[in-house]
């Protein structure tokens, strides 16, 4: 069987062979993000500077390149951020992604690593990790807007990152932002724009961003359980993160299937039939499972209603809630379908759609992401 990686409590399977629709596509942000109305005061930079730097390190740093299961990041507390690769860094979307502290943001641009001695066209990461050495600078354009707690809306086009200094002892990142090679630990940086200059040096900023500890099922209450209290970002989020995860596992138990079998895990257990057709059945039975800072509970199965070489169609039926880093619901049916398009080889985007179903609503969900694998 395929490697598994852990994320909270729940298993995210990994596979390195490679099916047609998986080699062919990524994915890049989706749509921009709304804009504020003012440039922040140096006070303000002061405060979005720490999480908003240690936050652009993890998304030049996160897992790339096997597909558009691995082009998104959860801000745990809420949103989510989604990416895709450029000539020169990556092209980056932040969806209602709270950083903590009261901050959250929203926009779109391009982060890039910066300094003398680059390579002219972006190597398959941003860092040299046989060296374990990465460029000491990092600069960001693109209109993002702030809501910051206790202030008004600010707006931020351009920033920069100075002096990153990583290294064994300083703050690792968790496994779910990056699981085989960023491993050096960061310890400190500079972040600089046009009217402020921020030192940060908190090694435990990494761990403080993605911190899932203190999430649980009513950490955002919805007494009702209705799907109408999901926002749009809420809705990505669950789309991007949750349902991918699924879609993932499903796909590497098809690609290496192996009889019946289980991954017991501390939350509960998943159950695998071989079903017909060499399409797997997966049973679910959850206990606040924690994935990435979505808990899960309850039971349910998911499977391919159908799967070929232009996408899939994964239903999950059952009685389960979703809670964490969106408000708590109840779901008993779901819908997720990816589709290809594109012509033949030089496939320029995929469709990402379909609905979730409680028990007194249903909300759909239809993202077009442009490719970059």
């Amino acid at each position: 069987m395929l490697p598994i990686r852990m994320i909270g409590a729940f298993p995210l399977l990994r596979s390195a062979t490679v099916v047609l629709w998986i080699a062919i596509v990524g994915v890049a942000c989706d749509g921009a993000g709304t804009t504020g109305p003012e440039p922040p005061a140096s006070d303000e930079v002061a405060r979005i500077a720490p999480r908003l730097g240690v936050m652009s390190l993890a998304v030049a740093a996160a897992p790339q390149g096997r597909g558009f299961f691995d082009n998104f990041l959860p801000c745990v507390r809420r949103g989510v951020i989604v990416y895709r690769n450029t000539s020169l860094g990556r092209a980056v979307t932040f969806h209602g992604c709270d950083l903590g502290e009261g901050i959250v943001v929203n926009g779109s641009g391009e982060l890039r690593w910066a300094g003398s001695g680059l390579e002219t066209i972006r190597g398959e990461t941003f860092c040299r990790f046989d060296s374990r050495s990465c460029p000491p600078d990092l600069v960001w354009t693109g209109a993002l807007s702030f809501d910051v707690e206790g202030s008004e809306p600010v707006q931020l086009d351009r920033f920069r990152i100075e002096n990153l200094t990583l290294g064994e002892g300083g703050g690792a990142f968790p496994d779910f932002v990056d699981d085989e090679t960023f491993d050096l630990g960061f310890i400190s940086l500079t972040f600089r724009n046009d009217d402020a200059r921020v030192e940060v040096d908190d090694p435990a900023l990494p761990s403080k961003l993605f911190d899932t500890s203190g999430l649980a099922l009513s950490s955002i209450p919805n007494s009702s359980g209705a799907l109408a209290s999901l926002t749009e970002n809420d809705l990505r989020r669950i789309a991007f993160e949750v349902l991918m995860d699924m879609a993932l596992f499903l796909l590497d138990e098809t690609i290496d299937p192996r009889g019946p079998h289980e991954h017991a895990l501390p939350c509960g257990v998943f159950r695998v039939d071989p079903g017909d057709q060499e399409l797997p059945v997966i049973e679910a039975d959850l206990r606040e499972c924690d994935l990435a800072g979505i808990i899960q509970d309850g039971q349910f199965r998911f499977q391919w209603e159908e799967l070929g070489d232009d996408g899939g169609t994964m239903i999950v039926e059952g009685e389960f809630e979703l809670g964490g880093g969106v408000p708590r619901v109840e779901l008993e049916r779901v819908r997720w379908i990816v589709q290809i398009q594109g012509p033949g080889d030089q496939l320029e985007q995929i469709r990402v759609h379909g609905e979730l179903e409680g028990p007194s609503d249903i909300r759909a969900f239809d993202y077009t992401l442009m490719v970059d694998d």
